[in-house]
This record gives C-alpha cells, sequence and structure tokens, in this order.
C-alpha cells in the first residue's frame, strides 16, 4: 500500500515489468504504445468502483498519463504521471498496467490521504488537527471561549492551588508568558531571565510606558547625573514649559520637495527672500539614504525654494525632512583668537613678545597692506586680459596659431628640422634657375662661367674620360663611406694636392682649354720631329 496525497499530481514509479513466457526475464524495451493503463478508486459507499482511468492506451508525451522508462535504470522500471485530477478523492485506488502478448501484469494499490495528514506523516511539514470530545471518558464542555478549554486548576507541583477568584503558583516559576493576560487573575511571583520579550508586550502597554515616562514630573528626577538631571532645564522662558524650534535656532523644518547632489529644495511654504538664509545650517533628519548630513547654505532661491550648498557626501533619497539652522554672520571688526599648535605637520614653537616679530608685522595697517595686494592684483588682471587678447581664440591641432617675430640665436637646430625640411631646401636649391644667381664673385655666378666654358664638372656624371679629374670625383663618390680615407690620410692627400696644383699652375694654355705641351716621348719611345711636313713626329 502507497500514500498519495489528495487532489495532487504525482509522478509513480510502477514495474517491474517481467516477460510473459517465463514471468522472470526483466523487460527493459516493452512499446510503450502497446501498455494499457486503468485505474480504479473504492467508494466505500456500498457502490461499484470508479473508473478513473479505462483502458488507456501508452503514451510518452503530451498527455497527462505519459508512461516512460526510467532514465537510465535497467531493473524493468516505469515511470507513470498522475495528474491532480486523477487523485481529486480519498481512500483506495488500484492500478495495473498490461500487455498480455509482451509481460506479465503489473498491479498497485495506493491510498489517498487528505493533505494535513498526508503533510503530517509523510512530509512532516504540518500538524495533525484534532477535536477532543473528551477526556479519561467525561465529555468535554463547550468552552466559554471557542478553541480554548476551560480548565480547574487543582494542583501546580504537586501543591494544592488557592481559592477559586485568584490562582497563586506556590513554589512555580513561570517560563513563559503567552496566553497570560490580567483578566486570568493570575500573581505571578517570580518570572524567569528574559521572559519578557519584545514580541509578549502588547503595544498599548508600550503606549502606557511611554505616556508614563514622558509625562512624569521631571523635578522628582534630578539626582547628579542622572538622565533626569540633564533634561531638567529652566522652562521659566519657555512658553507653557514646552520648547519650540525657535528656542533650537530651527528657523524652518519641513520635507524637501526633491534633492539633487549640491540643492535642497525646502518645502514650498517656506517664507525667506533671496539669499536670507545664506550662511545657514541645513541637517538633513531623516532620509532613505543620507540622513545626518549638513551644509553650509552658500545661496538661496526664493522663487523656487532652492538652497545651494557644497556637494553631499551621500545624495539624499527617499522622503528627505530637514532643519534649517540659524547662523550668526561672520563678525566685521572682532578678530579671533587663534591657538596654531600645529604649523605644516610639525609642532608650532612657543610664541613670545608681540607674534608679529616672527611672522613679519606689517610696515603699514593690515587694510593697507591688502590694498596694495589688490592693486598688484588689479595690475596683473589687467596685464593677463591684454595677454590673453592677443592669444587666437582657438588653437589649430592643439597648438597656438600664430605669427612668429623673431627667433632666438642657434634656436633652429639639426634637430629641430624635419628631414622633409631638408629635401625641400636642397631641391630648391639644385632646382633653381641658373639665370637668376649670375652676379659676379657668387657661386651661381662661378658655377655659370664653368658651365658657359665646358667646366668638365658641368659633364654629366658617368661621362668623364679615363684619368680625368671629373672620373676621379665619380669614382670617388661612387665609394662606399666605409672605403673612405681616414683624417690623417685626407691630410696626406691635401699635402700632395698643393704640390700638384704647384705643378699645374706652371703649365701654359695658349689656347683656351688646350694644354701646350713638348712631348719627348710615347710609350717610352722617343719622339723626333718638329710636327711639320718636312719635319713630322716619329719615333726616333
Amino acid at each position: 500500500m502507497r500514500f498519495l496525497r489528495t487532489n495532487t499530481a504525482v509522478i509513480l514509479t510502477v514495474g517491474p515489468f517481467y516477460d510473459a513466457a517465463d514471468g522472470v526475464t526483466l523487460e527493459n524495451s516493452l512499446t510503450i504504445t502497446n501498455e494499457r493503463i486503468t485505474l480504479t478508486a473504492d467508494t466505500d459507499a456500498g457502490s461499484a468502483p470508479t473508473l478513473v482511468l479505462d483502458n488507456v492506451t501508452g503514451a510518452t508525451s503530451a498527455t497527462s498519463n505519459d508512461l516512460n522508462y526510467i532514465t537510465s535504470q535497467d531493473a524493468g522500471l516505469m515511470q507513470l504521471e498522475l495528474s491532480a485530477a486523477n487523485t481529486n478523492r480519498l481512500g483506495r485506488m488500484f492500478l495495473s498496467i498490461t500487455d498480455s502478448t509482451n509481460h506479465a501484469p503489473v498491479f498497485h494499490e495506493f491510498m489517498v490521504l487528505p493533505a494535513m495528514i498526508y503533510d503530517a506523516f509523510v512530509l512532516g511539514t504540518d500538524v495533525l488537527d484534532s477535536s477532543v470530545t473528551q477526556i479519561l471518558g467525561t465529555a468535554v464542555s463547550s468552552p466559554a471561549t471557542a478553541g480554548i478549554l476551560d480548565v480547574n486548576v487543582k494542583n501546580i507541583d504537586n501543591d494544592a492551588a488557592s481559592a477559586s477568584g485568584t490562582v497563586t503558583f506556590p513554589n512555580g516559576t513561570v517560563a513563559s508568558t503567552t496566553n497570560i493576560t490580567a483578566a486570568a487573575g493570575i500573581a505571578v511571583s517570580s518570572l524567569g531571565a528574559n521572559v519578557i520579550t519584545a514580541a509578549s508586550t502588547a503595544s498599548d502597554y508600550l503606549v502606557e510606558m511611554e505616556n508614563t515616562v514622558w509625562n512624569t514630573n521631571v523635578s522628582a528626577h534630578t539626582g547628579l547625573g542622572t538622565t533626569g538631571a540633564n533634561i531638567d532645564v529652566p522652562t521659566s522662558s519657555v512658553s507653557g514649559g514646552t520648547f519650540t524650534d525657535a528656542d533650537y535656532g530651527i528657523i524652518d523644518r519641513g520635507t524637501a520637495q526633491s534633492v539633487s547632489s549640491t540643492t535642497i529644495q525646502l518645502r514650498a511654504a517656506a517664507a525667506f527672500s533671496n539669499d536670507l538664509i545664506n550662511a545657514a545650517t541645513v541637517l538633513i533628519a531623516s532620509a532613505t539614504l543620507g540622513t545626518g548630513q549638513s551644509r553650509q547654505i552658500t545661496d538661496y532661491d526664493a522663487a523656487t525654494d532652492t538652497a545651494t550648498v557644497d556637494a553631499w557626501a551621500v545624495t539624499p533619497t527617499g522622503t528627505v525632512t530637514y532643519r534649517v539652522f540659524a547662523t550668526a554672520p561672520a563678525s566685521a571688526t572682532a578678530v579671533p583668537d587663534v591657538n596654531v599648535i600645529n604649523w605644516k605637520g610639525s609642532t608650532a614653537p612657543a610664541m613670545t613678545g608681540d607674534s608679529f616679530a616672527r611672522l613679519g608685522a606689517p610696515a603699514v595697517t593690515v587694510s593697507a597692506d591688502i590694498a596694495a595686494i589688490k592693486a598688484v592684483a588689479d595690475s596683473v588682471d589687467t596685464k593677463a586680459t591684454n595677454i590673453q587678447g592677443r592669444i587666437p581664440t582657438s588653437l589649430v591641432s592643439g597648438r597656438i596659431d600664430a605669427s612668429v617675430g623673431a627667433i632666438a640665436t642657434d634656436a633652429i637646430t639639426s634637430g629641430a628640422v624635419a628631414a622633409s625640411a631638408v629635401t625641400e631646401l636642397a631641391n630648391g636649391f639644385l632646382d633653381a634657375t641658373m639665370s637668376g644667381h649670375t652676379s659676379g664673385g657668387t657661386v651661381g655666378g662661378t658655377l655659370n662661367s664653368a658651365a658657359a666654358a665646358a667646366d668638365p664638372l658641368a659633364a654629366t656624371v658617368g661621362g668623364y674620360g679615363p684619368g680625368t679629374y671629373g672620373a676621379l670625383l665619380d669614382d670617388m663618390l661612387d665609394a662606399a663611406i666605409s672605403t673612405r680615407a681616414s683624417q690623417s690620410s685626407i691630410t696626406a692627400a691635401g699635402v700632395v694636392e698643393a704640390a700638384i696644383k704647384a705643378k699645374t699652375d706652371s703649365l701654359t694654355f695658349t689656347k683656351a682649354l688646350e694644354l701646350d705641351v713638348n712631348i719627348q716621348s710615347v710609350n717610352d719611345t722617343t719622339v723626333s720631329g718638329v710636327g711639320s711636313a718636312g719635319s713630322p713626329w716619329v719615333p726616333a
């Protein structure tokens, strides 16, 4: 017999399913659609059982009575779903699952229980409800209060109870005050520790306690160091012996219309003119967040009831109530005495004699010094304004777009000049038209004269004949830098060059660009003759 909870859907384990032939072999792969499911319920009313499921064909899904093998089992066990409508009854139920061709019939019996009994017996989530009609065979009389037994207490802890009307607990200590009321007439001589809890004290009791405390005359409670002494203040100057907001310096209170990170909008009825409450202090009396913060009002706009303050540490949220306290303005004449204990993180030295001797006494009055400082500041401001007027109003690529009138000596270095600028300059020099640079004595004039005289330097690179200075220069320019001579070699070459120049200076050019030469031999062969028709040049 298995228990089910009334009117509750459930998934049941059914089986095992055995082979129809031998009744022993487990069947783990039956065809579900071959199964026939029948569920009956006994009525116990002298009538025939009720067919809850009448030979229903098995299905694996999309029905109220899906039948499937239990996942990963190999014991011939299936699971069957029953709906809440199937179990909406009480008493015995009988289940059969058949497929005569493939397996032996499967049977199960169930008892459907009331929800309270099932929850108490099976789940343990409830307790049994009981209706007591007799105690030790004697009928229980109807109680004066429904649901509460009338009890005649004869003995408590084996001691006889006192006369009716008042019950005295002789030697007992009440561990709980639950259901003990004044009307019960119980006199409690002692209570256990912490018996009276917050939950056991009624709200009217708390009100009575509060009224008693706050309405007690404080004059009888003024002992030194007591709370009464601390709150026993003269009330003769207070109307009716009570305090008003004015007595505490409160000039306004209420619920804020709104609050931002740097403002608070006072109640609409706050009647202050513009800036009237500047320098007053506003306190957040209550809020979801930000309670207890106070700030000095730096500006007040009467048109919107808005007070500006320094930013709140936490912006008040929720329903925000506030208090505005009047603050005395700073004195225009009185100078506060200041006792400097620390100066810039170090203990301040003792001050003796005239304090100004350590700080430097002003040559004239402080007011005059301040006036002088203001004059300098005004001058600086004027000059700054003048400079500001000369500075462009916007930047170009993050830089000031300005016309440079002068550059300091040697300010432009090789590092300051981009490679593109060098290239542009070189191209400008080399691509310049020669005709515009032919003044006498200039580099342009010299190059122009040389070009006109067919100077070899004007020839195309690579077009010099072997042994010419042009060919030599061409070869030297094409040589790798690593093959060039050291400084000492260059110096030696310079000496040789000077000697060569001395020789070439003695050469004669009767005709331009043609050297006067007296040839004595050719390829180590002596030449004779004078080069005339009668005496040609021939080997000697």
